[in-house]
């Protein structure tokens, strides 16, 4: 589910092979004062750390999604009717998959090509926002390790499940993975590096880059714990691999759900944006909040609400027709309630930049925001509201 990112200032769910900080990269790194030394942690706690533990609930939402209300999903592709999805192996490879090496080559892609901006970036150095004060070395070393095993650990997916008459073929798979793997690696390559834009400088167009990779977890999950089980029964290739068997879905999940995704990006990465406003301004980097707030706070301020109330407003909607809705209303409903105690914070934190309390205040914030998530996250998935 910009950190979902966020979600963080790149939230983005997809994966990337660059990493030799092509078109400018280097150049910027070779300028980073010397305040930017490695790190003394151990290499694990800065590969965990790079994924972002605190934002797993959004990756763990985004896989999800397609399964939802179907814990017996087994039953309806073919396979043992007793057979529950939880019950099988490839469900918690895929969902390991995207929290930990996808998450690490992912967010670690964005500290390599943000270093220089993160320098004083005070929300880093936790489990929510990342690690810092890692050098361009150590980066890269993680970068290696995260691209070697995220890219190995797909074939998992190609091979495990054996092919039987009207399944799809290996090779229909093998193309099908590497596929995705490359489209995120373009989108990810594309948000954060200048050789293909550098789009998270250039807003409005690093938010819909944000979407395509984070929607990415939900097509990765549809295909491993649907797709490759399925026997055709009639249904074409491309049908199947896009639509399922025609319930007027995409990858598993109604519009609905890619509406309220749709939403739920604008929103963590307008406030992530909100966040790193000041750094922004300073570093030149031209986000949508510094386009359109046209470098004063308040007008960025009002952008964020304006979003927040239409996505309240659109959940009220859908809740009027469907008394279920009640748990996505709310979640909306507390969204410009967090911001303006996010906003109270910031302002504390700008006022008296040495004062501990505004950070701990937005990683409490942050927090609730994740308790509500678990939340929706459980509501949606055993009603199914996000499936057909």
């Amino acid at each position: 589910m910009n950190e979902l990112s966020s979600v963080e200032s790149n939230m983005t769910t997809s994966v990337n092979a660059s990493m030799d900080g092509t078109d400018g990269t280097t150049a910027a790194i070779s300028t980073l004062t010397p305040t930017l030394s490695s790190t003394t942690n151990p290499l694990w706690k800065d590969l965990l750390q790079v994924s972002r533990p605190g934002w797993w609930m959004v990756s763990v939402w985004l896989y999800l999604a397609p399964t939802g209300r179907h814990s017996d999903r087994h039953a309806t592709v073919g396979q043992d009717p007793t057979s529950s999805i939880f019950m099988t192996t490839l469900f918690w490879l895929g969902l390991l998959y995207v929290c930990l090496p996808l998450n690490m080559l992912t967010y670690g892609l964005n500290d390599y090509a943000d270093m220089d901006i993160d320098l004083d970036n005070q929300r880093k150095g936790n489990w929510f926002f990342g690690p810092k004060g890692m050098g361009p070395h150590r980066l890269e070393t993680v970068l290696r390790i995260a691209f070697a095993v995220s890219f190995v650990w797909l074939f998992a997916f190609i091979a495990a499940v054996p092919h039987q008459p009207e399944m799809l073929s290996w090779r229909i798979r093998l193309a099908m993975f590497l596929s995705w793997y490359a489209f995120g690696v373009l989108t990810n390559v594309a948000y954060n590096f200048k050789c293909l834009g550098h789009l998270s400088s250039h807003g409005p167009l690093e938010t819909p880059m944000v979407f395509l990779g984070f929607s990415l977890i939900t097509v990765f999950s549809y295909w491993v714990n649907v797709v490759l089980y399925h026997r055709s029964n009639g249904t074409g290739t491309l049908q199947l691999i896009f639509f399922g068997d025609g319930d007027h879905s995409l990858f598993g999940c109604n519009a609905s759900y890619w509406i309220h995704l749709a939403f739920l990006i604008l929103r963590t990465q307008l406030w992530t944006e909100y966040m790193d406003f000041e750094n922004d301004l300073k570093m030149r980097r031209t986000t949508t909040l510094v386009r359109f707030g046209q470098t004063s706070k308040a007008k960025a301020k009002s952008i964020v609400l304006v979003v927040l109330l239409v996505e309240t407003a659109w959940n009220y909607s859908v809740y009027r027709s469907n008394a279920e809705w009640l748990v996505p209303f709310a979640f909306a409903l507390a969204g410009p309630f967090l911001f303006w105690m996010m906003d109270e914070a910031l302002e504390r934190r700008r006022c008296n930049p040495k004062a501990g309390n505004s950070t701990k205040v937005l990683l409490t914030l942050t927090a609730l925001q994740t308790v509500g998530g678990i939340a929706l996250l459980y509501e949606t998935w055993q009603k199914g509201l996000f499936v057909n």
